[in-house]
């Protein structure tokens, strides 16, 4: 059988984090055993944090996490991507950056071995494209093949993000929510006046090569507009998977101005959004943006949403 003819979510009973054990099975697992206190453990498992953090320095402190999970997709090398991806998010949502990663897999003996190729190509791939190293692993055989990462990054004590830190009048921040699924980057252009620009129009076309210049190079761009394609949360989530099936592991969403956006940002747009027809102002186009970015992550990987 060659890799091209095994269907990867058919070996498995559930697919990704659909596997784990769940919050509440595993709190009453982990509550009799024994804590050691130690003031350098920043994080443990008793927050249900991503990942651990430990204090080296002052200034620095090593993250640690470990994320695998059967097959989510029937493409190895797509699932090996997509399974790297989810554990290097885990560091990145404690606020780190992941310096070193070990492939953890399991496959069954009669897999085809280019199968197993692509898999470890997918996560070495994106392990490469998020600047850290692939040092090993550690592999066994199994009736159901899984794959991800155990991943060590650094953080600055004083930056790390953490479930427990958050206190009442707190505003709540979606990318702290979404760092467990994606790398979130939210860039902001500065408001251009109008009168001092010489007009809406001139106003309307800095602010637009503005945007234009914070976006990357290579990204799929969603343009949020009245016009643009109405999509439900479920036709969102699919419409993403499709994106990052086919490639596209950067997306960027653009909501503009009070005035609207340039003729030159509309022209870069790959696609345009729309959440109806009412006019919303720009911070609450942003949480809205946010919320349904993170349902559609949630739908993705089988999670409850509704919340």
């Amino acid at each position: 059988m060659a890799a091209e003819d095994i269907r990867l979510t058919k070996l498995a009973e559930c697919a990704g984090c659909g596997a784990k054990v769940g919050a509440g099975e595993l709190a009453e697992l982990l509550g009799s055993l024994p804590r050691r206190r130690d003031p350098n453990l920043l994080v443990g498992f008793d927050t249900s944090d991503d990942a651990a953090v430990y204090r080296i320095t002052d200034d620095v402190a090593v993250v640690q996490t470990i994320d695998f999970f059967p097959p989510i997709s029937d493409d190895p090398y797509t699932y090996g991507a997509i399974a790297a991806a989810n554990a290097l998010s885990d560091v990145y949502a404690m606020g780190g950056r992941p310096v070193v990663a070990l492939n953890v897999m399991a496959v069954p003996q009669d897999m085809p071995r280019d199968a197993v190729h692509e898999i470890l190509r997918g996560g070495y791939e994106k392990v490469c494209e998020a600047g850290a190293t692939i040092a090993g692993g550690h592999s066994i055989y199994d009736r159901e093949p899984k794959y991800g990462l155990a991943v060590t990054g650094v953080v600055d004590p004083a930056r790390m993000l953490s479930n427990a830190g958050a206190r009442p009048g707190d505003v709540l921040v979606y990318t702290k929510r979404l760092g467990a699924y994606a790398k979130v980057d939210m860039r902001e252009v500065a408001d251009i006046d109008p009168a001092k620009a010489g007009g809406v129009d001139a106003a309307r076309d800095k602010e637009g090569a503005a945007i234009l210049a914070a976006l990357p190079p290579r990204a799929h761009v969603i343009l949020l507009a009245i016009e643009g394609k109405e999509r439900s949360s479920e036709e969102l989530s699919a419409r993403l998977d499709d994106l990052m099936l086919r490639g596209n592991s950067d997306i960027a969403f653009v909501i503009g101005g009070s005035d609207g956006v340039s003729d030159d940002v509309r022209s870069r747009a790959d696609e345009m959004l729309s959440f109806g027809r009412i006019t919303l102002p720009h911070n609450l186009a942003r949480v809205v943006l946010l919320e349904q970015v993170y349902r559609a992550c949630k739908i993705s990987r089988g999670e409850p949403y509704h919340k």
